[in-house]
């Protein structure tokens, strides 16, 4: 008789849960374009602290889709398919639609990231 773990659609399952992972992982990491190391170094250079554990992985997962977006642009940038290159700044951790809000009003406050104008 044996294990459930040893069978094959175990091993399946477990490999599918796997594949699932590097994709969600590449979808807002880019698969080590976006480490640790580099969300650290962002949030110190910028200041930046959050509210909760929660709300530090979803503005995580903001920035490694800035991150992502950012290369790609600078690929175009580099192949003279665009007219200028693109970098990190203390918006890399805000979403698109929260960033023409910051433009339009100045000010951002959704009860966890708070910027205002200078």
């Amino acid at each position: 008789m044996s294990s459930f773990f040893n069978t094959t659609h175990f091993k399946r399952s477990l490999l599918l849960v796997f594949l699932l992972i590097v994709i969600v992982r590449s979808r807002y990491c880019g698969l080590g374009e976006c480490s640790n190391e580099s969300w650290r170094l962002y949030k110190m250079q910028f200041k930046k602290q959050y509210n909760s554990i929660a709300e530090d992985d979803h503005r995580r997962q903001i920035f490694c889709g800035n991150i992502n977006m950012i290369d790609a642009h600078n690929e175009r940038y580099k192949r003279g398919e665009v007219t200028f290159e693109m970098g990190v700044n203390q918006f890399a951790d805000l979403t698109s639609e929260e960033f023409r809000r910051w433009l339009h009003t100045g000010s951002i406050d959704n009860g966890s990231v708070v910027i205002a104008r200078v």
